[in-house]
């Protein structure tokens, strides 16, 4: 059966990686509607028709993109126009034949303007597809990754160390020292997070909204989120349970998601800058410590006595912080975090973001390219 799978191709694709993506779309497709239900009403409900954690649509629509556009990969204007073409038709298909056969409506966009029975709208059917073939901000900004010696990376992680350890007494701390700085505040700031890097990253500029907080928050955790972006709304979302040291950082990543970059690596790199350049205390610090986290785990792959060193001249206090965040964490490792994590990877790779769940690693060498001058 495997062999017939693997062997058998349709419009190029082997039935094997057919049924994949199906699954991995119909799946991760559920989750998104289900994450955005709970973050917008407070309530988990299934999204679906179907028993089990599947909305088939999304499944549907990637396969037909799939087949349909992969010839036109190389222009990215007839990607857009397919891209808004294709599932909006399948959207509104689909819609009016589970209303006629169910009596239900599973989503209705008749609140929206330039909507067609409620089953489709123009602002979701512009945005479906958009921001994963965005050009990149390599590109827009100039500041290319490069690979780096071992020294450079040790001179960056340096350089990290004393700019987080400088401000971490700039942070509110509770009675055990660790980073007690307000959520509520946090969020309140969030608008002026990237106002620090306009002047150098034109590109970036556009006017933010304060992003959401999910309520159930815990969940996100065991699937090892701190945060998403909602494409079809473009709304970031963030993990309000998961340590709090680092939630400015994190905004400010979903945030350079809103910018239309898709990579996930570029995110990191504009959410750390973005961060260690705001005037907040609060977004400084996380910054810092995200980037040094980075480029440390970096390091200690290269020369682990050099990251251990490097490590001995944090204060207490962000060492508290980094152990905090390792327990915290540690209560979620297993299979449901290692799952969500595998439907992630096949969801980068196959919207633009070729390196998939590694894209968070090479951050180090935008990092590196940038902060080494």
């Amino acid at each position: 059966m495997l062999n017939f799978l693997t062997t058998t191709t349709v419009c190029g694709f082997s039935l094997y990686h057919v049924l994949a993506f199906f699954l991995i779309y119909s799946c991760t497709g559920w989750c998104l509607e289900v994450i955005f239900a709970a973050a917008t009403t407070g309530q988990l409900v299934n999204r679906g028709f179907l028993n089990g954690p599947v909305c088939p649509i999304y499944g549907f629509g990637m396969v037909i993109v799939l087949f349909t556009l992969t010839p036109l990969q190389d222009s990215v204007l007839l990607l857009y126009i397919g891209g808004v073409i294709l599932p909006s038709a399948l959207e509104l298909v689909g819609g009016w034949a589970l209303y006629k056969l169910y009596h239900t409506r599973w989503w209705d966009y008749s609140d929206f303007p330039f909507n067609i029975g409620g089953y489709i709208c123009l602002q979701f059917s512009l945005l479906w597809g958009v921001n994963y073939y965005a050009e990149s901000f390599q590109k827009q900004s100039g500041v290319y990754a490069r690979e780096s010696t071992p020294e450079e990376l040790a001179r960056v992680t340096e350089y990290f160390a004393r700019q987080l350890a400088g401000c971490a007494d700039q942070v509110q701390r509770d009675e055990n020292g660790l980073f007690a700085e307000s959520r509520d505040d946090i969020f309140a700031d969030s608008v002026r997070v990237f106002d620090g890097v306009y002047d150098a990253f034109p590109c970036l500029v556009m006017e933010d909204h304060v992003p959401k907080g999910v309520r159930f928050s815990t969940a996100l955790s065991a699937m090892d989120f701190t945060g998403f972006y909602f494409p079809f709304t473009g709304e970031a979302n963030l993990n309000i349970d998961s340590p709090a040291c680092y939630l400015p950082s994190t905004i400010a990543h979903e945030m350079a998601h809103q910018r239309g970059i898709a990579s996930e690596q570029e995110c990191n790199f504009i959410g750390i800058l973005a961060a260690t350049r705001c005037a907040d205390p609060a977004y400084r610090y996380s910054g810092w410590l995200e980037g040094y986290v980075y480029l440390s785990n970096a390091l200690y792959r290269a020369d682990p006595d050099r990251s251990r060193a490097i490590r001995e001249t944090l204060p207490e206090t962000v060492i508290a912080d980094l152990r905090a965040d390792n327990t915290y964490w540690a209560a979620f490792r297993g299979p449901v975090s290692q799952a969500s994590e595998s439907v992630y990877d096949a969801f980068l790779k196959t919207n633009g973001d070729a390196s998939g769940i590694r894209s968070y690693g090479m951050v180090t060498d935008l990092l590196v390219t940038y902060f080494d001058t």
